[in-house]
């Protein structure tokens, strides 16, 4: 079912809550959705639908259960992150020489040559966290689009970003490691090794810390 539309919230976020909704900002902006509330568009009949469709299609959700089983692996660590932490401690057995030899194994076959590429990469960086600020982004969003739609309470889906928020905190030291986490799960995802798309995704997000409104403007360590 539908919500109701509601358009403001009766009193201003928290510095918290503010920052539970900017770990989404990648998925937001690219939405052209706004980070200053807990719907990411205004929830008019076109919008509505059209998020409807979008996470039926993307994520197969068509119920709030369906939205939570999906809310539930990603706040574990999806299947995605799963195999780079697998593919990070692979790498990691091999020295130097040894590891390019394995990755360069498997060039005949593209997408799992470019993971392997985009792991080693990264795998010093991603120590221990991997590619959970890709999974963290898009929980966000599903608890603000579950909402918009009506599949989650407002309270819930507060109560679930803070969770994910007071998760995901410690893990990293600034909105610049959340980010490279982030965006090296969707390279991940896409296995996509070109320095034009990686080149766009980095435009895109660094657009993110500008200006005192921008969603990564605000210090890391708020207090939640």
């Amino acid at each position: 079912m539908l919500s109701l539309f509601k358009t403001k919230h009766p009193e201003p976020l928290s510095a918290g809550q503010l920052f539970g909704l900017a770990l989404g900002a990648v998925l937001a902006s690219q939405n052209h959705g706004c980070h200053h509330r807990l719907y990411p568009e205004q929830p008019t009949k076109e919008n509505l639908e059209v998020i409807t469709a979008t996470i039926a299609r993307d994520w197969d959700i068509h119920t709030a259960d369906d939205l939570l089983a999906n809310l539930a692996e990603l706040a574990t660590g999806s299947d995605w992150n799963q195999e780079f932490m697998h593919l990070m401690a692979l790498l990691g057995t091999f020295d130097g020489s040894s590891r390019s030899a394995f990755i360069e194994a498997f060039r005949k076959d593209p997408e799992h040559y470019a993971k392997l590429i985009i792991v080693d990469r990264s795998r010093y960086r991603l120590q221990g966290v991997g590619i959970f600020g890709w999974d963290c982004g898009r929980y966000i969003m599903l608890c603000r689009w579950g909402a918009m739609i009506g599949l989650l309470p407002d309270a819930e889906a507060w109560r679930l970003i803070m969770q994910m928020a007071r998760k995901i905190q410690p893990l990293f030291t600034d909105w610049y490691s959340y980010s490279l986490s982030y965006v090296t799960g969707r390279h991940f995802w896409n296995a996509n090794l070109s320095v034009q798309h990686a080149t766009s995704m980095m435009a895109h997000v660094q657009q993110l810390f500008i200006g005192e409104d921008a969603p990564w403007a605000m210090p890391w360590h708020v207090e939640l």
